[in-house]
């Protein structure tokens, strides 16, 4: 089993990891940003990528294992030396109990520390290179308020040419601003963003005098950009739910509930740092019971089986995450969920597998019973 985690750690965290290790490697061909300092970014964001992968890894390890222990009728022999299925299983145990710590510590201390030490780092790149987080071609809505166009851009010397950009911010007064050129610089202070445009106009209108419109032309226009989000100063930013542990999650809580605001968020994301590790242990158990009906599907279909429930699993944990923020479901149930459907459909499985019957010989079972009760007297 342990190689199978291995190899399936490796997989599943390369295929999530594939779109930010392309745009790590723009930082380094088209911005400029040196080499140790992209690798930082990506050991900061690795926690948080461990966290879905190393229960997908664990349910593959099993699986995979205990379909091929199932061809080989390696398991049938045991059976018949007299080892029951529950012993069988408690190797994947111990690895899912293994899986559980280290998810348990991803998601809440390490996970927490990347996510805050990736967003300052973004910060001090933004603040050495001001013009990092721009990209030619694309309308980039980063800046609150502003939706910013730019046809061409030297990243090296942080200027913008032939700029487009909607000003949003008063919806009382919103304005079009085009420039021909332009330069990115942050402030002595490095807290803020400036974007100074040289050439243009302003295009003004008001939602109360729709049929008056105004054009102002500029050789000199200083903007200070609404930077937020990941890019503020560390000491003045809003921890996400994401960056917080438990203990930051908890009194979150209790604040919003003194002040009588909605905390469903916060009572999400500290359900779903719980719930993630646990379904480690929830995967060993229908690991183990799949393994030995998909005998015949070998490594190939172990990896098939594997995708489909991590997919459904997962899909059903984003979907409850969804509904429980919004309030449309408690926390503990939009969270737990998922856990709960697996727990049922592994314990089913490996029940019926120790009992040598098949799901529907059990359900037929317990069915039985019901209509011999139910039958009229003769």
């Amino acid at each position: 089993m342990l190689g199978v985690f291995a190899i399936g750690l490796v997989a599943f965290t390369v295929v999530l990891l594939t779109n930010r290790i392309l745009r790590l490697t723009e930082l380094i061909i088209v911005k400029g940003v040196d080499v140790a300092t992209v690798v930082r970014m990506f050991l900061y964001i690795l926690p948080a990528f461990l966290a879905v992968t190393i229960p997908m890894a664990v349910m593959l390890a099993t699986l995979a294992t205990y379909g091929r222990l199932a061809a080989d009728s390696e398991i049938l022999a045991l059976k018949t030396a007299g080892v029951s299925l529950h012993r069988l299983v408690v190797p994947a145990l111990v690895l899912g109990l293994a899986g559980y710590v280290a998810t348990m510590a991803m998601t809440a201390y390490v996970q927490p520390w990347g996510m805050r030490a990736f967003k300052d780092l973004l910060f001090q790149i933004v603040r050495a290179r001001a013009a990092v987080g721009l990209r030619a071609g694309v309308f980039l809505n980063e800046f609150e308020g502003l939706i910013l166009y730019v046809r061409d851009l030297d990243d090296r010397q942080a200027i913008v040419r032939e700029v487009f950009m909607v000003d949003g911010r008063d919806p009382e007064s919103p304005r079009v601003v085009l420039a021909r050129e332009g330069r990115v610089r942050a402030d002595a202070a490095g807290d803020r963003l400036h974007l100074e445009l040289l050439d243009g106009s302003i295009h003004l209108s008001s939602p109360a005098e729709p049929g008056r419109y105004r054009r102002v032309t500029f050789d000199g226009y200083d903007l200070a950009l609404p930077v937020g989000g990941g890019l503020v100063d560390p000491a003045e930013r809003q921890r996400g739910n994401a960056e917080m542990g438990f203990d930051e999650l908890l009194a979150r809580v209790r604040g919003l509930r003194a002040r009588g605001e909605p905390d469903a968020p916060f009572l999400v994301e500290f359900h779903k740092k719980l719930a993630i590790p646990v379904a480690c242990l929830v995967f060993v158990l229908a690991g183990p019971a799949l393994g030995v009906r998909a005998r015949k599907a070998g490594r190939a279909g172990s990896l098939a089986f594997s995708i489909a429930i991590a997919v459904g699993y997962y899909a059903l944990l984003v979907a409850g995450e969804g509904l429980g923020s919004r309030g449309k479901l408690p926390p503990v149930v939009a969270i737990w969920t998922p856990n709960t459907l697996l727990l049922g459909l592994g314990g089913l499985l490996l029940f019926t597998g120790s009992r040598e019957i098949t799901v529907r010989e059990f359900l037929r079972d317990l069915v039985r019973p019901r209509r011999r009760r139910t039958s009229p007297p003769e």
